[in-house]
């Protein structure tokens, strides 16, 4: 469609909207930001691998170290048990009786869990757990998948568990206080 200036001056030509502007400039962000995704997530043959002069391919140094870092991080991770450091009131996600906070004693758990960071206090919460007066006790190291599996023994044995049933039956729980689902 061609426009004289006289219609542009005559202001004859309907002008777009703000909104349809500003849904226009937010579309073409949004593709311009996937394309640069896009570009970036590709990985190409010729960035990971040297081919060597008897024609053997080998993986770049960069990609080796890069697998070696992944391999490491998930053979030294540890399952840990967050356990009161005294005795209180502490947040209950599990609680069926409508109260949400429990009850526990120094040493009971409130929550078991797992983490691949190098130290759990440090980096896993960083200082700040979800309650005061919480505690990370590591209970397992290996691999990510042998310390999964200790978590899940952990969180489904934990109604049998003696400081459960101590409690009220309408107080006890089907898992940690402060595991709010099984896995």
């Amino acid at each position: 469609m061609k426009v004289s200036q006289e219609e542009i001056l005559s202001n004859k030509i309907k002008q777009p909207d703000k909104k349809s502007l500003k849904s226009t400039n937010l579309s073409i962000s949004i593709v311009g930001l996937l394309l640069c995704l896009f570009v970036y997530a590709v990985l190409k043959y010729e960035d990971v691998v040297d081919e060597q002069p008897d024609g053997t391919v080998i993986l770049k140094p960069e990609r080796e170290a890069k697998l070696k870092e992944g391999i490491k991080k998930i053979e030294k991770c540890t399952q840990y048990a967050l356990v009161a450091t005294e005795d209180g009131w502490f947040p209950c996600y599990t609680c069926t009786n409508g109260k949400n906070f429990i009850f526990l004693s120094r040493g009971e758990i409130w929550k078991y869990g797992y983490t691949c960071e190098k130290d759990i206090k440090k980096d896993r919460y960083k200082g700040d757990f979800p309650a005061q007066n919480l505690e990370a006790i590591p209970q397992f190291k290996g691999f990510l998948q042998e310390c999964k599996v200790e978590e899940l023994r952990k969180i489904f044995n934990y109604p049998i568990l003696p400081e459960n049933q101590k409690r009220k039956l309408e107080d006890r729980l089907a898992r940690p206080a402060g595991n709010n689902y099984d896995t």
